[in-house]
């Protein structure tokens, strides 16, 4: 399925903001910190799956991504530049909120 990897994507992307909806987590009220995790997560998983990828250890299905920038399909720059910073910033903020009087 040629958008499959950016559908699961999407359905992460659209838990997340129902959870921060739900639980008034306020996540996008802090841009700043959203970008300073995006650029920690950029400045890790690029050259690990720069690495990877050129020495062969894991690919993509060309004829399932919707487009390359260099080595990378957009869906695994999306991956490292939105999920993986915003996936345990919800959690953590929901941590918080959920354990607050533990």
């Amino acid at each position: 399925m040629l958008y499959e990897y950016l559908i699961i994507e999407a359905l992460v992307l659209i838990i997340c903001c129902l959870i921060n909806y739900y639980f008034k987590l306020g996540i996008f009220g802090s841009v700043k910190r959203l970008l300073f995790v995006a650029l920690i997560s950029f400045i890790v998983f690029t050259p690990w799956d720069t690495y990877a990828l050129l020495n062969g250890h894991w690919g993509f299905n060309a004829s399932k991504m919707i487009a390359f920038i260099w080595i990378f399909p957009i869906e695994e720059l999306i991956l490292i530049l939105v999920l993986i910073p915003l996936v345990p910033v919800v959690f953590w903020e929901l941590g918080k909120k959920v354990f607050h009087d533990v």
